[in-house]
C-alpha cells in the first residue's frame, strides 16, 4: 500500500494553492465543496495527469452554510435527510473516483455533562445535543442504524465511506464498541480536535483512544491550535518549536504515538500553509513524513 501526505483544499480544484505549496513529498488532495459539478472532473483529470489520489470531505457541494450529514440525529426526518445526501454524495466521489467520501461522526456532535468553560466560545452552536439530551442507548440505536447505511453505501457503490472522529459526551465506551463492530468502515482522527477535546472535556484522554481504535484509522487530519486565554489560533502547521510549549496543542506527539500503532494511515495536512514561511512548511512536512516512515521499511512515499 502506497501512504499519502495530502494537502486540503477548500471550494473544489485550486492550481494555483497547488503550485504554491506542494512539494515532492505531497502526493494526495482532500477537497470539499465544489462549486458544481465541472470541478470534480476537473480535479479527476488534474490528479490522474499527475499520479495523485483524492479524497472529498462532506459537504461535496457548496451550499449557503456549512452543514454535515445528521447521521446521528434524534429527529427521524432529519436522519432521513442525511442518509439520502450521502447516497447522493457517495455515487458522485464513485463517478469521479475519488478514494474516500468522509463524513462526521456523531453528527450532531455530543457535549459532556462536565465541561471547562474558559475555551466554551470556541464551540458552534450548530449541530450538537448536551449530554441530557443524548441517552446510550438511543446512541447506540442510532449509531447502528448509520452504520448499516454507511456499509450498504460503500457495498452498492463500490466506494470507500470514512468517519471523522468528533465529539461524542460521555458515550466513549460505545463510540469504540460501534466502531469495531463496523470495521469494514475506517476512521479519520483529527489531532487539533483531539487536544482541544483534552483541554476542555475533563476525563478525555487521546491516548487511550488512539490505543483503542489505531488499527482502524485510515486517515489523520494534522494541523496545531494555540490557545491564548479564552481564545485559540487554529489549523496551525505544525512546528517543533510547538513540542514543549504549553500554549500548543500536542499535534506532533500524538501522530509519534499513532504511528508506532498503525503503519497504514494516510495524513491531510488540515492546516493554513500561508501562517508560515516556505522554509517552516518543509519542515512541517517532512517532519510529519519521518514519523509516519519510522518501523514501516520505507523510505518515501
Amino acid at each position: 500500500m502506497t501512504r499519502r501526505l495530502q494537502v486540503g483544499m477548500w471550494n473544489g480544484l485550486d492550481k494555483s494553492f497547488w503550485d504554491t505549496y506542494a512539494n515532492g513529498l505531497i502526493s494526495g488532495i482532500e477537497a470539499a465543496q465544489f462549486k458544481h459539478t465541472d470541478q470534480m472532473e476537473e480535479m479527476a483529470q488534474f490528479c490522474k495527469s499527475r499520479n495523485l489520489k483524492f479524497g472529498i470531505h462532506s459537504p461535496v457541494r457548496e451550499k449557503r452554510a456549512y452543514s454535515l450529514p445528521n447521521i446521528t440525529s434524534l429527529d427521524y426526518e432529519q436522519c432521513k435527510e442525511a442518509y439520502e445526501r450521502l447516497e447522493q454524495e457517495t455515487m458522485l466521489a464513485a463517478r469521479y473516483g475519488a478514494d474516500y467520501l468522509l463524513t462526521h461522526y456523531p453528527c450532531p456532535s455530543i457535549m459532556p455533562a462536565r465541561k471547562d468553560t474558559r475555551l466554551w466560545p470556541i464551540f458552534p452552536q450548530f449541530e450538537r445535543y448536551e449530554m441530557e439530551q443524548m441517552s446510550r442507548s438511543s446512541f447506540e440505536e442510532i449509531s447502528r442504524r448509520a452504520f448499516d447505511k454507511l456499509s450498504e453505501l460503500q457495498v452498492q457503490h463500490r466506494q470507500r465511506i470514512v468517519v471523522e472522529y468528533d465529539f461524542f459526551g460521555d458515550l466513549e465506551s460505545s463510540w469504540v464498541q460501534i466502531l469495531k463492530e463496523f470495521p469494514d468502515i475506517m476512521l479519520v482522527l483529527d489531532m487539533q480536535r483531539l487536544d482541544i477535546h483534552r483541554r476542555v472535556f475533563p476525563g478525555f484522554e487521546p491516548y487511550r483512544l488512539m490505543e483503542a481504535m489505531a488499527k482502524q484509522v485510515y486517515l489523520v487530519h494534522y494541523s496545531n491550535i494555540k490557545y491564548e486565554n479564552s481564545k485559540v489560533e487554529r489549523h496551525l502547521p505544525v512546528l517543533s518549536n510547538q513540542t514543549d510549549d504549553p500554549d500548543y496543542g500536542d499535534a506532533y506527539k500524538y501522530l509519534e504515538f499513532l504511528s508506532k500503532l498503525n503503519d497504514r494511515f494516510h495524513l491531510t495536512f488540515e492546516h493554513n500553509p500561508s501562517r508560515v514561511t516556505r522554509s517552516e512548511l518543509e519542515e512541517c512536512y517532512s517532519s510529519a513524513a519521518a514519523l509516519m516512515m519510522e518501523g514501516t521499511g520505507d523510505d518515501h512515499f
